[in-house]
């Protein structure tokens, strides 16, 4: 009876802390904090690239001698990858890295889109043209930059790889001539755990 007592205490004992455990617990994190979660992309990857690209492309010649800030049209970066990765939060990374130098400024493609199907409207006669609004002058940008994002992976039963490349290509918009292309990798390694065999 008493070793029965001594076993159903000790059960308990382990019991208690386990399911007191299976609540959860979410706590905040420094946001530039590396995520080591497993192979797929994340802000670490998202991070990383935008700031290797925005210091490969300060490099440029004519970035880097520009007299004043040249006008850039971005569009959005190609996700060639196999997973969901919002393509528009390494545009917008790339933008305010770009715009933090002081040495570029952006056209808002969106906006002129809406702008050209206002302007459009206005013309069909369905606005007042009292009423309708006159575009001020637009800024023409200098250079276009576009690219893409790509990955490879690789798995096994023990663990998965992923491998994820970022290039992007800056057009001079006058000449046509690419003024500059780079590329930056990153490679994740994430081992599966005994219970994910």
């Amino acid at each position: 009876m008493k070793s029965t007592k001594i076993f159903l205490i000790m059960v308990i004992s382990l019991i208690i802390p386990a399911a007191s455990g299976c609540g959860g617990k979410s706590v905040y994190i420094a946001p530039d904090s590396v995520t080591k979660f497993d192979d797929s992309y994340s802000d670490t990857d998202l991070r990383i690239m935008a700031e290797q690209m925005t210091r490969s492309l300060m490099q440029t010649p004519k970035v880097a001698r520009a007299t004043q800030p040249l006008i850039v049209a971005i569009l959005e970066i190609q996700n060639k990858t196999t997973q969901h990765i919002n393509t528009e939060d390494i545009t917008d990374k790339l933008m305010m890295a770009m715009l933090k130098t002081g040495r570029m400024r952006f056209v808002d493609r969106n906006l002129l889109k809406e702008s050209a199907k206002e302007l459009a409207l206005s013309a069909t006669g369905a606005i007042d043209p009292a009423q309708a609004k006159r575009l001020g002058k637009m800024v023409a940008a200098d250079l276009l930059l576009t690219g893409e994002i790509t990955s490879i992976n690789k798995e096994n039963a023990r663990a998965s790889m992923t491998y994820y490349r970022l290039s992007l290509h800056l057009t001079d918009l006058e000449t046509n001539e690419i003024i500059w292309a780079d590329e930056t990798e990153i490679k994740k390694l994430s081992k599966k755990g005994f219970e994910d065999w």
